[in-house]
């Protein structure tokens, strides 16, 4: 269980959505704070800090389980998600959560109806925000700046992502989404879920794994890619 992440002494579950319900910690809603402004500042007076802890709810949802975020937005804590999406018709995978990573957060703040879901890959520890607690939050100038200050950079991040695409071979978007979330020096992810990810086939996306394995950077694994040499996966990344 992550550090200031404590689980109640009755360990209440969800059952729907096979979760432990966690309790909130000082130091929880200044790492929640941090993550919305996309800061490391402490940048929230002592009562904005106060409302947002009283707004948050903590979860711990099981591997394998599958959530719909609508009417919420929710901060990974720590564990491996991926984020689906419905596309003319079909759901499919669009990108990899780590920790610090949140979604829904335009469907609570602009109150649109968000058809995605997020499935566990691992444990996975979350802090979410009801709709119903975000409009209390915004009374609170100090926490619509920092929230619309870090919306604005998530959403500078991906244009930059979708930019550095365009062009990119193979080898250096695998290596790209690697580097961007390994945790601890591992991505505990099958290439299945990662080839769906990159738009690709698996038995393509295992050839330029391969070859960044040959070249010294990774060591892969069943449903594992450890990083071996994170300075020459970046050097692939940025090859070319």
């Amino acid at each position: 269980m992550p550090p200031d992440f404590a689980a109640p002494p009755d360990r209440a579950t969800d059952t729907t959505i096979s979760c432990e319900v966690g309790i909130i910690t000082p130091p929880t809603v200044v790492w929640a704070a941090r993550r919305l402004g996309a800061t490391t500042a402490d940048t929230l007076p002592p009562a904005a800090l106060a409302a947002l802890g009283d707004a948050l709810d903590a979860r711990i949802i099981d591997p394998g389980h599958a959530i719909r975020y609508a009417g919420e937005a929710w901060i990974m804590r720590s564990g491996y998600a991926v984020r689906s999406v419905v596309i003319d018709g079909q759901r499919r995978p669009v990108a990899l959560l780590r920790a610090g990573d949140i979604v829904g957060e335009l469907g609570v703040l602009a109150r649109i109806a968000d058809t995605g879901t997020v499935e566990m890959l691992t444990y996975a520890s979350c802090l979410v925000l009801p709709q119903a607690t975000v409009a209390d939050l915004l009374d609170h100038p100090e926490i619509v700046r920092l929230w619309l200050t870090g919306l604005a950079r998530r959403s500078r991040d991906r244009e930059l992502h979708r930019a550095r695409e365009v062009g990119a071979t193979l080898i250096q978007r695998a290596a790209w989404l690697l580097l961007a979330h390994a945790q601890h020096g591992r991505v505990p992810v099958s290439q299945e879920i990662l080839a769906q990810i990159l738009g690709v086939s698996r038995p393509s996306l295992n050839r330029s794994l391969r070859d960044i394995d040959d070249a010294g950077a990774i060591r892969l694994r069943y449903r594992d890619i450890q990083i071996l040499d994170a300075d020459r996966l970046a050097a692939i990344a940025h090859s070319g």
